[in-house]
Formats: structure tokens, C-alpha cells, sequence
């Protein structure tokens, strides 16, 4: 990101979270390793959400977490627009280095490190993006509440 594809600590987890799949472990994506897997997926594909009561949903605008400021919040969309990974990646990828403000004021910059959470603005869903997988041209993040 922000000039070099995945920083070696982020080389080093996406490593470990592949890892972690085949064992089927949950392990949450940071801001960097999502940005790493998009980079590895088709550009054309659909970007949608998977579980949680957000099914079909496509990730929309970028925030601050309401449950901690300092973490990225990825906004879902209700699925009238539905963004492909190449929009995607661009949108995480521009994050990195980015200010955000928090919900009760407060600026905090997004990194390759920061916790990555899935929740409208305002809200602290509680959910976390813990897989990737993709078929007949459609990404899916997986969602689990891990908070």
C-alpha cells in the first residue's frame, strides 16, 4: 500500500492467516492483509458480504469504529451499488495514511496494522471480516462477531 504491495509484517500474517484457513481458525484481517488478499483476486469480481444479516451487501463508505476510533470501519451497502474488487482495493489502499474522525470527535490515521471492523457508522457491530473466498465471479467476506 501507499507504495509498496505488503509490508513485510503483513507478508508475514497473510502467511499465517492462510495458514490459519486451512485449520480453520478465525483469525480477523488487519487493513494491510485485506488489502493483500484483494490485490490477489480477480478485478472484475463483486465484492459482497457474507453472514451476519448482511448477505449480499457490498462494502461501502470507510470510518472510524464507533466501538474503538483508532480501528477502520467498513460501511456495508444495501446492494444497489456493488463494488468490484478493483474499486475496493483502491478505496482500502487510499485508507492507509488516511485521517478519519472519530464518532465523538477526535482524529485518528488508519495504518496497514489497523483493525479492520464491518458496522455502520455509529454502530460497533461486534464484526470482523475472517475469510475470503471466491467463486463464479464474486468475492464473499465472510463476517464473524469476535467483539
Amino acid at each position: 500500500m501507499a507504495g509498496c504491495d505488503i509490508v513485510p509484517d503483513h507478508e508475514m500474517f497473510l502467511t499465517i492467516w492462510r495458514e490459519a484457513r486451512r485449520g480453520h481458525l478465525k483469525v480477523p484481517l488487519d487493513l494491510g492483509t485485506l488489502h493483500a488478499v484483494m490485490k490477489n483476486m480477480p478485478d472484475d469480481a463483486l465484492v459482497l458480504f457474507d453472514g451476519h444479516g448482511h448477505f449480499g451487501e457490498s462494502p461501502g463508505d470507510l470510518c472510524s469504529y464507533r466501538g474503538y476510533y483508532e480501528d477502520l470501519s467498513i460501511e456495508p451497502e444495501d446492494g444497489r451499488h456493488v463494488v468490484t474488487v478493483k474499486e475496493f482495493a483502491e478505496k482500502l489502499d487510499r485508507a492507509d495514511g488516511m485521517i478519519f474522525n472519530g464518532y465523538k470527535g477526535g482524529e485518528f490515521r488508519m495504518n496497514v496494522n489497523s483493525t479492520v471492523w464491518v458496522s455502520p457508522y455509529g454502530s460497533a457491530s461486534g464484526l470482523q471480516i475472517t475469510d475470503v473466498t471466491y467463486g463464479d465471479g464474486h468475492v464473499f467476506l465472510h463476517l464473524e462477531k469476535t467483539d
